[in-house]
């Protein structure tokens, strides 16, 4: 959704410069991390975790824009930067400022707490900036750029739970091998969603690329679902959940739907609905984990972070 930046307070603008709505997906993010590892000090992990995952969040959003300038005067004039109510010089301190602090809050915390660990935590938080700097400035256009996009969430994911582990204690003997197959599957998705809105602002984008991104979101759902069959070879003792696999497909044919009206029905309303559904729903994907691994309330409660999400959704755009 686009906001008239003529009619609204400068916060706003921020507010959509950022992407508000999906700010959520990395809040689910950070609390299942905290669920799964069954820390000892969560309110000092998500405390410390939370402030260091948006600001790389909303800093890769903010370059987003910061690179595409030129590109988004020409077919999204109204966004803040460029229409110009937003200044580069204020985006660019803001973007670069964000990384900045992101990655000395998070070296502090762990030379803080847990300085035997740095190297299981920091490498992964810098690999996430650096992805993220890679996606937004010198490979956006290049075949790699869905990848790296992919890989921005798949490294956040590995880095959420290693974090945790370090500053809060870790009591579950699952969660970081488990940690690398969830990132696995959300790299993959999240690349076909990528791949899937490449083109959104085209008039008519490639049917072909339509249905790859949507390809790439199935595979990865399927074997998001199937998680606890293949990882139980590989750790032992890991509880089976049939109905965490069927909320995944049950997740997965929604979305599927609007992805495939927007392939039958192709425009940049049906696809942004498209792009939007699929993106919120990480946080849905995030609260299966936390349902299959602690149980219905930690389940509920992550999902919950869907109404802010759609609320804020209808009020500021999400790609």
């Amino acid at each position: 959704m686009e906001i008239d930046s003529k009619a609204v307070p400068r916060w706003k603008l921020w507010a959509q410069l950022i992407r508000l709505p999906t700010s959520m997906t990395l809040i689910a993010d950070a609390l299942t991390a905290v669920a799964i590892t069954q820390c000892e000090f969560p309110a000092r992990s998500i405390g410390l975790l939370l402030p260091i995952s948006l600001a790389m969040y909303w800093a890769g959003m903010i370059l987003n824009d910061w690179f595409d300038l030129e590109k988004d005067r020409e077919q999204r004039s109204q966004r803040p930067l460029a229409s110009g109510k937003i200044s580069m010089a204020s985006a660019g301190l803001a973007s670069w400022g964000l990384l900045i602090v992101a990655g000395v809050v998070c070296s502090l915390a762990i030379f803080w707490f847990a300085p035997q660990r740095w190297l299981q935590v920091l490498p992964w938080c810098f690999g996430v900036m650096l992805a993220v700097v890679l996606y937004d400035g010198p490979l956006k256009k290049t075949i790699l750029a869905p990848w790296i996009m992919g890989l921005c969430r798949g490294l956040h994911w590995l880095f959420a739970v290693q974090f945790v582990v370090a500053v809060g204690g870790v009591s579950s003997e699952v969660a970081v091998p488990l940690s690398y197959a969830i990132a696995a599957t959300m790299t993959v998705y999240v690349a076909g969603v990528t791949w899937f809105a490449r083109k959104e602002a085209d008039k008519k984008p490639s049917t072909s690329l339509l249905v790859f991104g949507a390809a790439l979101m199935l595979l990865a759902l399927i074997a998001h679902a199937t998680i606890p069959t293949w990882m139980a070879y590989w750790i032992p003792g890991l509880k089976p959940q049939a109905m965490y696999g069927l909320l995944v497909l049950m997740c997965g044919a929604l979305i599927g739907k609007r992805v495939w009206l927007a392939i039958r029905q192709t425009s940049p309303v049906t696809m942004q609905l498209a792009v939007k559904q699929s993106l919120l729903s990480l946080i849905l994907l995030d609260a299966f984990v936390a349902y299959w691994l602690m149980g219905p309330y930690w389940g509920a409660g992550i999902s919950l972070l869907i109404l802010p999400a759609l609320w804020l959704g209808a009020r500021f755009r999400t790609t």
